[in-house]
């Protein structure tokens, strides 16, 4: 097994190692971050080297979607065996962790993968911002949550508070833009946009469940457009309740492309993988990745294609 940590990340990533390396049958090689873009190297290289299963992921979900894009890039160079991420819980949000074992303790998610096997091994589809050539695994989001992220790093709290915190100031401030959304070719939306949630998985800020249908290996990317007609207060009741694709004044649906238009000609801005997109172009283009990389994950997390069948059968 092995581990890529970034040590700067806003968690514990000290006490997500020290959980591994506590496991005497477990042999723990160990790479740590020492710059931008480091965790996507080392993970390619771990995954093309073919001597790896596992690589955990510990840091925050930057952390989680640089590994990821370093393991796709193997996986796209050769035909072998695929190692499988294991995201661990060092971040902030924590959103990949939470969608895949449910915010499950860590110690009991090393016991239930490393020694029981209560977990599930699931080829997880990804996104790509084509015009950034970046394979994406959290999601991609316009409007709002950008700013929400912009207004985060002028905080002094920490973790989910923190990101509780910024979303809340972002709703007071942040003005919505002039856009349209086209799904597959098609026009999908046009109006004054408050957000955009492309994904992925269905949590950001690791409390917020914004795409609740969105499902991992299903080909598809999840898409919700919120409109300006919604309030502030149903759109921030519906972020924590789950219910957003269901309210009044948001369009949801799937497709396998997309693109997000800015009409007034500002700069378009987007966040991927809970970071800020450097770019400053009035549209993205986003197209799925299906069984782009293998991942780790809780039985109990109903978030896979055969999982669904099983619900409605």
């Amino acid at each position: 097994m092995a581990a890529i940590t970034n040590a700067l990340a806003g968690g514990s990533p000290a006490d997500i190692v020290a959980v591994l390396r506590e496991q005497d049958d477990v042999v723990l090689d160990e790479s740590v971050t020492r710059s931008a873009d480091d965790a996507e190297v080392l993970a390619h290289e771990l995954a093309a080297g073919g001597d790896v299963d596992v690589i955990v992921a510990i840091g925050g979900d930057g952390t989680a979607g640089e590994v990821a894009r370093g393991m796709y890039r193997a996986a796209t160079q050769s035909a072998g065996a695929r190692p499988a991420l294991l995201v661990a819980p060092g971040g902030t949000g924590n959103s990949n962790y939470r969608c895949l074992w449910d915010d499950e303790p860590w110690r009991q998610v090393v016991r239930d993968v490393f020694h029981t096997g209560d977990h599930l091994r699931k080829q997880m589809d990804l996104a790509l911002i084509t015009s950034l050539g970046t394979p994406v695994l959290l999601g991609i989001s316009a409007g709002l949550l950008p700013e929400a992220l912009t207004i985060s790093h002028t905080l002094r709290s920490d973790g989910r508070e923190k990101l509780a915190e910024a979303a809340l100031l972002a709703l007071r401030s942040y003005r919505a833009y002039p856009g349209r959304v086209i799904v597959d070719g098609e026009l999908f939306a046009e109006t004054d946009i408050l957000a955009v949630l492309i994904g992925g998985s269905r949590y950001r800020g690791g409390f917020l469940e914004l795409l609740p249908r969105s499902v991992l290996d299903d080909g598809l990317l999840d898409i919700c457009v919120v409109s300006a007609t919604m309030s502030r207060e149903d759109f921030a009741t519906s972020c924590v309740n789950g219910t957003l694709d269901t309210a009044a004044g948001s369009s949801y649906r799937t497709g396998k492309t997309v693109r997000i238009e800015r009409t007034d000609g500002h700069p378009l801005k987007i966040d991927h993988d809970g970071e800020l997109a450097a770019d400053d172009a009035v549209s993205v283009e986003v197209e799925i990745l299906p069984s782009a990389i293998d991942v780790l994950a809780s039985p109990r997390t109903r978030v896979w294609s055969d999982q669904r069948i099983e619900a409605i059968g």
